[in-house]
């Protein structure tokens, strides 16, 4: 019997831009990973995370100097020995070990590469082999539905919301765009999306008033310099989503796309320049009121809420001061 899996990574918040891109090549090679993407300063140890450490496949722990001294880290490695789980490091930063991985040789990762294809090797022989073993308590992921027509005794899924995002580096064509970095746009932005709407649309279909939300850009419309694998990752979720809204015309299922300008949130630009803060700063510098999360997450409300019979096919949403890609008011 085959089992859901995964990979653990275990990893410092301030070497999250790192583990993004870790993350989105791990799953184009198709070994699936979990990482915690949203701890809070002041949260705590719980059972969730327990339990996916518990089940998964291997443990890998980016080794840094800020891992090495996290006791939030410290205690998932412990929970991963205890448990008996492959422990596989990787060294990002020169830092000293903790006694537990002191004897565990590490890979080689410095200056923010990406794993050898031998320790990719070795992680899917262990995803294989503990996918084919016998299943221990896994949570139970539960999905809101929004508008939904209720059957008697059964949950119904009726909307889905694809987040696909990821944009890293910015680099013209002919000055050493990487095409790791395209690849891991890709994978997340179209297939994320592809895999994800691929496995909930029976759902979907079921519930009598199903909606897709794609996460689109206007970078799916318009190119700039120095996005060009981000514009190509985004024009291919605007294509998914418009071949989908075809495809599914005589279905119980809407098709929206919500395509937002200039949003900004902590970490958007942030990743997409390697943590360099300033030239995160630069890209909102002077503009007063950029979208923020919460504007798109209102357009999102709006356009999910409308009747069943009313679909939004497209929604393109910017800040008043941003006129295209290329128009932007800035003030001072």
């Amino acid at each position: 019997m085959r089992v859901q899996t995964w990979v653990f990574i275990s990893y410092s918040r301030t070497d999250r831009t790192y583990v993004n891109r870790l993350g989105a090549y791990l799953r184009l090679k198709g070994i699936p990973v979990w990482f915690d993407a949203a701890l809070q300063a002041g949260s705590t140890f719980h059972e969730d995370l327990e339990s996916r450490i518990d089940n998964c496949a291997a443990f890998i722990v980016v080794r840094t100097p800020e891992s090495m001294a996290s006791n939030w880290v410290a205690d998932e490695v412990a929970r991963a020995f205890r448990q008996e789980r492959p422990v596989l490091p990787l060294l990002l930063q020169d830092c000293e070990p903790t006694i537990n991985l002191e004897r565990i040789n590490a890979e080689d990762v410095r200056g923010a590469r990406l794993p050898s294809n031998a320790f990719v090797q070795r992680l899917k022989e262990e995803v294989a082999a503990h996918a084919s073993s016998r299943p221990k308590a896994v949570p139970t992921l539960r999905l809101s539905t929004i508008g939904a027509p209720r059957r008697p005794g059964r949950a119904v899924l009726a909307a889905l919301l694809t987040v696909a995002l990821i944009a890293l580096g910015c680099t013209s064509l002919f000055s050493g765009g990487s095409p790791d970095d395209w690849r891991a746009m890709y994978e997340v932005n179209v297939l994320g999306t592809l895999n994800v709407t691929q496995a909930l649309l029976p759902a979907l279909v079921a519930s009598g008033a199903g909606t897709v939300v794609v996460m689109g850009s206007t970078a799916g419309f318009v190119a700039y310099e120095g996005g060009g694998g981000y514009v190509a990752a985004k024009h291919g979720a605007h294509a998914l989503a418009a071949t989908l809204r075809l495809e599914l015309y005589d279905k119980p299922v809407r098709v929206i796309e919500i395509a937002p300008g200039m949003v900004k949130t902590g970490e958007f630009a942030l990743n997409r320049f390697r943590g360099d803060a300033g030239k995160a700063a630069a890209v909102y510098a002077g503009v007063a009121e950029p979208l923020t999360a919460d504007d798109v997450a209102d357009a999102v409300t709006w356009a999910v809420t409308r009747p069943a019979h009313f679909n939004v096919d497209l929604m393109v949403i910017r800040p008043r001061a941003q006129a295209a890609q290329h128009k932007v008011y800035r003030e001072g």
